[in-house]
């Protein structure tokens, strides 16, 4: 199977038709859309932050480097439309009953990062990016999140990031494979983000 431009995995609990609407808007001819269930594998021990969201939305290269060029802005605007939409959709009704145990036994409960919704993208070298959000953030916020986190990925894609990010993105960290990023919307700039207490990177 051939490696889709866009990919929801969602716990199975999480009833069909809630991707509906995001479906509907982003599905054109030649897009690779897949959506799939995951089982509820119960209780996590780890750093929360690393591990699936109840919803992950995947951005694949191959939306930016065929599929948009292709179809052009329009498409671009419409995906950045059905994220949010999506989000909003995620955020009201699924309530982020999801506990990680930590390894001194601490239960958490995801109040700084959201761990209902996430946005993954290939980073290449077997990494991937997983883009964070933060709870508590208005809608105007969010709004600017979804256009922070595309501009990058296509800034990444498009091999126009200066070389400081790049190296920024490439810098040891508690994962080898997943790099933890969030949008400020205050500096307008995207952050590497430590799981370790009162730890970031801007970039």
């Amino acid at each position: 199977m051939k490696v889709p431009d866009l990919a929801i995995s969602h716990l199975d609990k999480i009833p069909n038709d809630l991707f509906d609407d995001f479906s509907t808007s982003v599905n054109q001819q030649g897009l690779k859309l897949l959506i799939e269930p995951r089982e509820d594998e119960g209780p996590f021990a780890g750093i929360e932050w690393m591990l699936p969201t109840t919803v992950l939305l995947f951005i694949a290269k191959s939306y930016f480097d065929s599929f948009l060029k292709e179809m052009g802005k329009d498409h671009y605007h419409l995906l950045k439309q059905a994220i949010n939409g999506l989000r909003s959709k995620v955020f009201r009704k699924i309530e982020p009953k999801v506990k990680i145990v930590s390894s001194s036994g601490k239960v958490s409960d995801g109040e700084k990062f959201s761990i209902v919704f996430s946005i993954m993208a290939d980073a290449g070298g077997g990494k991937r990016i997983k883009f964070l959000f933060q709870n508590g953030a208005s809608e105007e916020e969010y709004i600017k999140i979804v256009d922070g986190i595309l501009s990058f990925l296509k800034s990444f894609y498009d091999n126009s990031l200066s070389p400081e990010i790049i190296e920024d993105l490439k810098r040891p960290n508690l994962s080898r494979n997943i790099i933890l990023l969030k949008f400020n919307t205050n500096t307008n700039r995207v952050e590497v983000v430590d799981p370790r207490p009162g730890a970031k990177k801007e970039v």
